[in-house]
């Protein structure tokens, strides 16, 4: 584990709250996917979100999916 790390990559929700508690900064596997549509490394967002959903049965809030989204100035079919 490097010990200078400037983000904390979680998905579990109460790790995540710990961590935050803890005043460590936190990301995960949404925040990476909006990051790489900004910085053109993946091209539509809602097709990531998509397959997080139906192939890796990957659990997410439609506030989530709304938000991603939003950042990334796409709409589409969770709306």
């Amino acid at each position: 584990m490097e010990n200078n790390a400037e983000i904390l990559l979680l998905d579990d929700k109460l790790a995540r709250s710990i961590a935050i508690n803890l005043g460590l900064n936190v990301m995960g596997i949404v925040g990476i996917l909006i990051w790489a549509k900004k910085e053109s490394v993946i091209k539509r967002l809602e097709k990531e979100l998509d397959a997080l959903k139906e192939k890796a049965n990957f659990r997410m809030g439609e506030d989530l999916i709304k938000y991603a989204l939003q950042e990334v100035d796409e709409g589409g079919k969770f709306f």
